[in-house]
């Protein structure tokens, strides 16, 4: 059979060790490389989109404050808005229950009910 001989030269000069390292490094670096990918695109797919929440800015600057008359069977509402200048709105509205109230100023803003509880001030008036 023919084996391969390596010339004398290389086992003197030690290359017989140095010659394949250069490969061997390029091996290490490609397998690292494709691992390293495999990771970093694997993280990204499994990572969760972040979801967008609604702003609560049309309806944070606004101050509603409801005086109701009970003897006279009526209610004064007084809202207030700040957006660049402060905007000042007032209304009667012709019932003293709370429910209906809150109903009305409701659908004449356009704020929903859990928005409307937070920003509300009740003023209880007792006139005969």
């Amino acid at each position: 059979m023919f084996k391969f001989q390596r010339p004398q030269w290389l086992k003197y000069l030690g290359m017989d060790f140095w010659l394949p390292l250069p490969i061997l490094g390029l091996c290490f670096w490609l397998a690292t490389n494709l691992v390293t990918n495999h990771i970093i695109t694997y993280s990204a797919k499994s990572m969760v989109q972040p979801q967008l929440v609604k702003p609560k800015a049309p309806y944070k600057d606004i101050s509603i404050q409801v005086k109701i008359y009970q003897g006279m069977g009526f209610c004064e509402v007084y809202v207030k808005k700040k957006t660049e200048e402060i905007e000042r709105s007032q209304f009667k509205l012709p019932t003293t229950d709370l429910s209906t109230i809150q109903a009305t100023i409701s659908q004449r803003l356009n704020i929903p009910l859990e928005e409307l509880n937070e920003r509300m001030l009740y003023l209880h008036k007792q006139n005969k």
